[in-house]
């Protein structure tokens, strides 16, 4: 069988079967794109992406990625180790000379490495409502938060889910390479 047919019938069989989830109430709603050698060879929109305005999805629909955004980021810095501009042992101040607290001395010995494993001792969130709102906080807040102090355990001591870090390594991202992480 040549690979077209190949193609054609794996894209029908997931077709049917995403189309059964939503069916059968297991998925509200989800959009799919298969890629093939850089060429989108099938996507398609199920169900809803709103169930209480009724909105359906489409192989466009935008969706809150949320903590899957995290994968981006230890990709991206991981990217950056392996050219050789960073490396995971630096101090995150290296980067970002700002990354200091008025109220402890450890801020300024965070890795990026404990940043990456959530074990740098930040807080969870920071100190906006972001998480209610959907505004971000901004470059200047984020800074005031750690100046402020945001950790809350000293680096390396335990493991601490940590939104804040990696908002950190977006900045770190940027500062090394140039490029907005937005």
């Amino acid at each position: 069988m040549d690979f077209t047919k190949q193609l054609d019938n794996a894209t029908k069989l997931i077709d049917r079967w995403l189309a059964y989830k939503v069916y059968t109430g297991r998925l509200p709603g989800l959009s799919i794109g298969i890629v093939y050698k850089n060429s989108v060879v099938f996507s398609k929109g199920y169900g809803y992406g709103n169930l209480e305005r009724q909105i359906k999805t489409s192989d466009t629909t935008c969706y809150r990625i949320a903590s899957f955004s995290k994968i981006f980021t230890a990709v991206a810095v991981m990217q950056l180790f392996e050219q050789g501009k960073l490396h995971l042992d630096d101090r995150v101040q290296r980067y970002l000379p700002w990354f200091t607290s008025d109220h402890d001395t450890q801020t300024s010995f965070i890795t990026i490495r404990q940043l990456l494993t959530h074990t740098a001792g930040l807080d969870r969130d920071g100190d906006t409502p972001h998480w209610t709102s959907f505004q971000f906080p901004s470059l200047a807040a984020i800074q005031q938060h750690v100046a402020a102090g945001a950790m809350i355990y000293r680096p390396a001591e335990q493991w601490k889910y940590s939104n804040l870090g990696y908002t950190i390594l977006g900045e770190v991202i940027k500062a090394v390479s140039g490029i907005s992480y937005e």
